[in-house]
């Protein structure tokens, strides 16, 4: 997960057919420019979300939590919370029981797939998995966090 993450930041990854790509590496640099209107940590987590995107697009290696196509949104809040250091590495990494164990009851109860539920399956259930697991690390109530980021992902 981290080594996607790094990737896309520190170098432009295209898609095989080089029609999508570089998203994750000019948001970061457009951060690093110190310009931006929008809170730098909103956007660095993006650009982390964005790049293990990308790299999945470039045929890298990724981990798909829960799937492919939502693979980028549970390791760019991760890798995040790493970087604040205010979690240890073997927190981060221990959370994941946690994204895992909500991804099952998601994927058991509901759906994770894009191509049964529409966009919205995987996006939110990678964002309750990802809402979750920080909310976990950070002492607070798992299931609410889970419940509000559900509900979020299919407004319209």
């Amino acid at each position: 997960m981290e080594e996607s993450v790094r990737k896309g930041i520190q170098e432009p990854v295209m898609s095989r057919s080089g029609i999508t790509g570089g998203d994750a590496f000019r948001v970061y640099e457009y951060i690093n420019q110190g310009r931006t209107f929008i809170h730098p940590q909103t956007l660095q987590t993006m650009a982390y979300a964005l790049s293990v995107s990308e790299v999945n697009a470039g045929m890298g290696r990724i981990v798909a939590t829960p799937t492919a196509g939502s693979a980028g949104i549970l390791p760019g809040v991760l890798v995040y919370a790493l970087d604040t250091g205010r979690y240890s590495r073997d927190t981060i990494i221990s959370s994941l029981m946690t994204a895992a164990a909500l991804g099952l009851v998601i994927a058991n109860s509901a759906s994770i797939s894009g191509a049964a539920g529409g966009c919205q399956a995987e996006v939110g259930s990678a964002t309750a998995m990802a809402a979750g697991t920080l909310v976990e690390i950070g002492g607070g109530t798992v299931g609410h966090a889970v419940g509000l980021a559900m509900n979020l992902s299919h407004l319209r």
